[in-house]
């Protein structure tokens, strides 16, 4: 089960890096870098401390990861509004 949140977290997180690549937002870097490290701190602690049930600290991950996708969809949608050139981002939304 853990390994499943871990794997969506990091699908989530590669959605995230595609939508910094094309809306560079410092508000979804700061985001992004502390989630990075946060899931790679959990992922080295799990294997340094031999825990095998980290679930709640992975949800709890995983729903800070939610929540930036949500942001990042949001800023999008409103650049997508002031430019209307932007054709290529409709593809996120």
């Amino acid at each position: 089960m853990n390994n499943f949140f871990i794997y969506f977290s990091l699908m989530l997180l590669i959605m995230n890096l595609q939508i910094l690549i094309f809306n560079k937002s410092s508000v979804l870097i700061i985001m992004l870098s502390i989630e990075m490290i946060s899931l790679t701190s959990l992922y080295f602690f799990s294997h340094l401390l031999n825990m095998n049930n980290l679930s709640y600290l992975v949800i709890i991950l995983m729903f800070f990861i939610f929540m930036e996708s949500i942001t990042g969809l949001i800023i999008i949608s409103f650049n997508i509004k002031k430019n209307k050139n932007m054709k290529f981002m409709k593809i996120y939304l």
